[in-house]
């Protein structure tokens, strides 16, 4: 039997909780809570520590709002075009009709994965949204305001953006200044770790508890891991204050996780061994073992040289080029920079052939296609193998050079050119001593002592004015 409009069983309840208003509306309860937070549903009561609204507030809120809508959503116009900042969402536009001469155009970004029509449709479910925010309605009857409700807490400020809207709007642009492998890392932290748990959370929301569950959901990830994790959520943060989205950042402390292992490096006669050992297999292979020890350049940098930038008859290596992210890019600290060729690697790069049409050094076959960090790290990999020693990456070939350098007498000046370290803590921390030999290092210069013009001990002198009978 058909019910009539007047069946009891399609009114809703005398009192509506969120997840009942809800379902009246037909939204989530995450959008219930957003929607009280903004203030565009009406103001609701405390029943047993819970939001609560009664029926008649409920019904008499629809109709103002049908009856508002129905005659602005004529004269809306939505449109929907790619994100100018995210090729993968798009951007909706509705262009509302104006009361006083003032355009209105408010913007919001569709889901990731619709198309144009799919957005458009979308914004179409958020019409009445946006005019309970941008069309102000009177009121259809004048009543005696109730009994002031105690007040809703909330730390976040309705107007704040939400972290991922800071991302799009600011944070893209900024990650436009960096290199392409450092732009590639910050979004794939974005995308897998900080975006599902903070990115709807407005900016002045995200605090010590908000980071605690993103601790939480990284626990399983390495203690490095973690912490990168944790300083870009700390980054962010620091340029929404500068940008003045918010009055102060949160104070986020990294992880003191266990005392890193020192990072390894090859002895000066575990580096001849390997320039032997590559000697018996190509001249490729001892000039690359010799320009990334003797001149301590970086895989990615022995990937991009080229022979322009080498100049044997004055023993120099301009480093100009560099890869990052496989993609061209600037040398590391964005400056030109030459490092010194020692005689070994100069025979061994003259007896490298030019193959192919290309300017690049070290090429894997005659067409001249350059080297790629993988492609470098296995023909180290062969060295080592063959040599009996442990298979390191290419970057511990940096490593014993600047040891090297340290353990033949040069001073921190040299090594810090030659390894373009801005920073002589950097270089401190590429420097691998070994106690032993410090400590024969320092017995020898105890034992150089009886040479100084000062002897040590000191001799007794007998005072000049001692009486003679004490002698």
């Amino acid at each position: 039997m058909k019910r009539s409009a007047e069946d009891p069983a399609d009114q809703p309840p005398l009192v509506l909780y969120i997840p009942d208003l809800a379902r009246a509306l037909g939204r989530s309860e995450k959008a219930i809570k957003n929607a009280v937070y903004r203030g565009a549903l009406p103001t609701p009561r405390r029943v047993a520590g819970r939001l609560a609204w009664t029926r008649e507030d409920v019904l008499s809120f629809l109709a103002e709002s049908h009856s508002a809508s129905q005659q602005a959503k004529r004269q809306v116009k939505i449109t929907a075009r790619p994100h100018p900042r995210d090729k993968h969402r798009m951007q909706v536009t509705f262009t509302l009709p104006s009361t006083d001469g003032s355009r209105k155009r408010p913007r919001r970004t569709a889901p990731a994965g619709m198309d144009r029509a799919a957005a458009i449709a979308w914004g179409h479910r958020m019409l009445n949204d946006v005019l309970r925010e941008h069309m102000a309605t009177t009121p259809a009857r004048e009543e005696p305001p109730p009994p002031e409700p105690k007040p809703i807490p909330r730390t976040p400020d309705s107007s704040a953006l939400t972290l991922a809207e800071f991302w799009l709007d600011d944070v893209e642009s900024y990650l436009e200044t960096l290199a392409p492998g450092s732009r590639k890392g910050w979004r794939q932290i974005w995308r897998d770790h900080i975006a599902p748990v903070l990115g709807e959370l407005p900016l002045d929301a995200i605090r010590r508890p908000e980071v605690l569950k993103l601790r939480r959901k990284i626990k399983p990830l390495a203690t490095a891991t973690r912490n990168a994790i944790i300083s870009k959520v700390r980054k962010l943060l620091d340029m929404a204050a500068e940008l003045g989205h918010l009055a102060e950042a949160p104070r986020i402390a990294s992880e003191k996780g266990l005392p890193c292992k020192e990072t390894p490096a090859y002895t000066a006669e575990e580096i001849g061994l390997l320039v032997a050992t590559a000697r018996s297999l190509s001249p490729e292979h001892v000039a690359l073992v010799l320009v990334m020890t003797d001149t301590c350049l970086r895989v990615s940098e022995v990937c991009a040289l080229r022979w322009g930038d080498v100049d044997l008859a004055r023993g120099l290596i301009t480093v100009r080029h560099n890869f990052s992210g496989g993609e061209p890019w600037r040398p590391k600290g964005k400056k030109v920079k030459p490092v010194g060729i020692t005689p070994d690697l100069e025979a061994a790069l003259r007896d490298l052939p030019r193959r192919g049409s290309r300017d690049h050094v070290f090429v894997r076959d005659e067409t001249g296609q350059r080297h790629t960090r993988a492609s470098i790290m296995w023909r180290m990999g062969q060295v080592q193998t063959r040599a009996g020693l442990p298979v390191w990456t290419p970057h511990k070939f940096r490593h014993s050079g600047v040891t090297a350098m340290a353990d033949a007498g040069a001073d921190v000046w040299t090594i810090m050119a030659q390894a373009r370290h801005a920073d002589m803590k950097t270089t401190l921390r590429y420097v691998h001593t070994r106690d032993e030999e410090m400590a024969r290092r320092a017995a020898a210069v105890v034992a150089k002592r009886g040479t100084m013009t000062t002897k040590w001990p000191p001799t007794a002198t007998i005072p000049q004015n001692r009486p003679a009978e004490l002698l």
